[in-house]
């Protein structure tokens, strides 16, 4: 009953919202920008959105920084940190929505990949499905960006906070290439210069 009602959930809000944002995006673009942390996602993102007139979108959105500490502790489990991250996700998804219906290309920072592919890693035996079925069903373009794991340590530890999940060298890398095992990214490199990484990722998005 239970996986039942899961599907049948993912069937409504597949109809009921992402169908409306496929007419949306008929002119207006969702943007996704994937990526480890310390990639270098929030500065282009902003960019983009700068350049093309658009809305830059962080995901989750309504959350506090006190509450995403939260969902990091040790004695949140990953599956329970799992159904947060989705359930915001899906909150996100609407306001997409709404930015759109205004007219406007969306640039987010990180979405529902970055939900999937994480707690994949923290737990592999996480049912993903009801992500995976929503995420399938959007049309965006994503780029995925990545950077040598000794930048990122650097760029992490210039921030001066880094989670426990920053912190594992091990984790890093392997949501590094479980990114890079996704074959529906734009990937580039963030060694590249800046305004080298924004005018690939524009060009890309414009063919």
């Amino acid at each position: 009953m239970k996986n039942i009602l899961i599907d049948f959930y993912c069937v409504f809000f597949t109809i009921q919202t992402i169908l409306q944002i496929h007419n949306n995006m008929n002119r207006w673009k969702l943007i996704v920008i994937e990526g480890v942390d310390a990639t270098g996602k929030t500065t282009l993102a902003k960019n983009l959105a700068q350049l093309r007139n658009g809305v830059y979108y962080k995901t989750p959105w309504n959350v506090s920084p006190e509450i995403r500490q939260y969902y990091d502790l040790p004695s949140v489990s990953p599956l329970e940190r799992f159904q947060f991250y989705l359930n915001a996700c899906k909150d996100d998804i609407h306001c997409i929505l709404e930015i759109q219906n205004s007219g406007k290309d969306v640039i987010c920072d990180r979405l529902l990949d970055s939900t999937i592919i994480s707690h994949k890693i923290l737990d592999p035996s996480i049912d993903t499905k009801s992500a995976e079925i929503i995420n399938n069903s959007l049309q965006k373009i994503q780029i995925l960006l990545i950077a040598p794991l000794e930048i990122i340590q650097q760029r992490l530890r210039d921030r001066g906070q880094v989670t426990r999940f920053e912190a594992d060298l091990m984790y890093l890398n392997n949501l590094q290439n479980a990114f890079l095992q996704c074959h529906n990214h734009l990937v580039l490199n963030t060694r590249w210069s800046i305004q080298n990484t924004v005018n690939s990722a524009n060009y890309f998005i414009n063919i």
